[in-house]
């Protein structure tokens, strides 16, 4: 089950505050856009981690082992 949205865990990670190393190209690539987007201010720090928050439970199967990185073992996939 992903984490849920009021995580802290969920802004920390598009405000830089955590920063695992993530196995996941194309998460990556996600966490960047949405600090991208924040930094320039086209997001606010809510909207960045609803699209992020999105994204994973999308595909959450390919991106477990990730989320436990970033929730620190807390999360169990479904």
């Amino acid at each position: 089950m992903i984490p849920e949205i009021t995580k802290s865990e969920w802004g920390d990670i598009i405000l830089e505050k955590i920063n695992p190393e993530l196995s996941s190209f194309s998460l990556k690539m996600k966490i960047n856009s949405v600090r991208t987007y924040f930094k320039s201010g086209r997001m606010t720090l809510n909207e960045a981690v609803q699209d992020l928050h999105e994204l994973c439970v999308k595909y959450e199967k390919i991106y477990a082992d990730d989320l436990k990185k970033i929730f620190n073992s807390n999360y169990v996939a479904l």
